[in-house]
């Protein structure tokens, strides 16, 4: 499954911003489909809810972090990424992740991604 949302257009163009959750789970089914995969009973929008679980900050990560912030670097992410509601995310999981950056590049907000050259 990694490499087919890794190879799939309608994950790009979600990370991408230009389009919206529900549509990507309808293009990404049907991706799946041709694909076979539907027959083994793999749902988009199970793929889509085990990312979100998956989805929590490690705390070693944040605490290696908070130390290079603390020692005077500027600390940035640049994501590959899409919006959702917050209500689908764990909040305080997610605030503490986003605390430990200086400043956050969002694929969805920046309308391309990793490894597009054009967002380094």
């Amino acid at each position: 499954l990694h490499g087919l949302m890794a190879n799939s257009p309608a994950f790009h163009e979600l990370e991408k911003g230009t389009i919206a959750l529900p549509e990507f789970l309808s293009a990404f089914q049907h991706e799946l489909d041709l694909a076979g995969l539907s027959k083994n009973d793999i749902i988009a929008k199970e793929i889509i809810t085990e990312l979100f679980r998956a989805a929590v900050p490690r705390p070693h990560v944040l605490d290696a972090l908070s130390k290079l912030r603390q020692a005077g670097f500027v600390v940035v992410a640049l994501t590959n990424n899409f919006k959702v509601r917050k209500s689908d995310l764990r909040g305080s999981d997610m605030a503490q992740f986003d605390a430990v950056f200086d400043a956050v590049f969002e694929s969805c907000v920046l309308v391309m991604r990793k490894p597009e050259p054009g967002i380094y």
